[in-house]
């Protein structure tokens, strides 16, 4: 599976495009700086996240949490 974090009007095909707002394409409204976020530990193969850890409070528990939920050798 693949993850687009915080994705905005950016979804793209084939990945759970996921953002704080039910936009258009958006599959998981989701708060980033609520933790956990609402997936299972290793879940993911591949996770984007293009200009959004920046903006979040603790990019020390983003890591965490994408940690958590990557795959062994997942590509973020």
């Amino acid at each position: 599976m693949r993850l687009n974090l915080g994705c905005g009007t950016d979804i793209i095909p084939g990945f759970i495009n996921l953002d704080i707002v039910k936009l258009d394409g958006v599959d998981v409204v989701h708060d980033l700086s609520k933790y956990p976020y609402p997936f299972e530990e290793n879940t993911f193969d591949e996770i984007v996240a293009i200009d959004v850890i920046e903006h979040l409070p603790s990019t020390v528990q983003v890591i965490e949490e994408l940690y958590r939920i990557s795959s062994p050798n997942a590509k973020i």
